[in-house]
């Protein structure tokens, strides 16, 4: 009967034991997980045993110097969830709207032991510029797309250098003359009606308070250009008149060449 009990108690000593400390990870290398700014990405971790109840287990960012990856650190604060109080066995860990800050090696270690890493790759806002030019009077666009078409930028605005003002933004897309053309989530283009002179210069679009790309609107005067055209057609009718003058003067030497000769044979 002795040996009996011991066994009982061994087994049973086993199997709490195993039930608090016991926690082989399910997984301890996983495929890297792309994101982009502003989504949110669940990153997994388990035990092989659901039963089990891990004593002790915490996340950390690997390149931070093993930041803690908790709701009491200021940089995560309000961004992290996990799932152990509901699920003991389910060590995962659900960050929300990601900053390019959060790329990086996440581990999860249970028990001070065994560990388990995956890779993040936060792809943020590259944007796109190109120079424009313009006449007074029309309307012009100014593009600023971010590279990534599945990309959807959560703040954005469009600044003048020159006077230092905000023309649009996320929450005023329509200012007067100025206008936000989103015809797709990653294109921020800015729309100039009614262009003055004043108009011409620097503009610099940016994107989540980090990213700014410039572009440069150069306005030009449809009198200059008309005065221009009209001299470039007077310097080709010149041009013209000189190429017909030579061509003249060649016949009529080549003419009075011939008539030399045709008399010289005669005599």
């Amino acid at each position: 009967i002795y040996e009996h009990l011991q066994l009982i108690f061994i087994f049973i000593h086993n199997k709490v034991f195993t039930l608090f400390t016991g926690c082989t990870l399910s997984e301890t290398e996983r495929e890297p997980e792309t994101k982009y700014t502003g989504d949110s990405v669940l990153l997994s971790c388990s035990c092989e045993d659901p039963n089990t109840k891990p004593e002790d287990f915490r996340w950390t960012h690997v390149e931070s110097s093993g930041t803690e990856v908790s709701s009491e650190t200021p940089r995560y604060k309000d961004r992290v969830h996990t799932f152990h109080k509901t699920t003991p066995s389910n060590l995962s860990l659900l960050i929300s709207n990601l900053t390019e800050d959060d790329q990086g090696t996440y581990r999860c270690t249970v028990n001070h032991k065994t560990s388990a890493d995956t890779r993040l790759i936060v792809k943020g806002e590259t944007v796109v510029m190109f120079l424009s030019s313009s006449s007074a009077g029309e309307s012009v666009i100014l593009p600023c797309s971010c590279e990534d078409p599945q990309t959807s930028p959560e703040h954005f605005e469009w600044t003048r250098a020159a006077v230092k003002e905000t023309l649009v933004s996320d929450t005023e897309e329509i200012n007067g003359r100025f206008q936000t053309i989103r015809d797709s989530p990653h294109n921020l283009f800015l729309r100039i009606s009614n262009l003055t002179e004043t108009d011409g210069g620097l503009y610099v679009c940016s994107v989540n308070g980090k990213q700014s790309r410039n572009v440069t609107l150069t306005l030009t005067d449809p009198a200059v250009i008309n005065a221009l055209d009209y001299q470039y057609y007077l310097i080709f009718l010149v041009f013209l008149l000189c190429l017909m003058l030579l061509l003249a003067a060649g016949c009529i030497f080549w003419r009075f060449a011939r008539g030399t000769n045709t008399h010289n044979q005669q005599s």
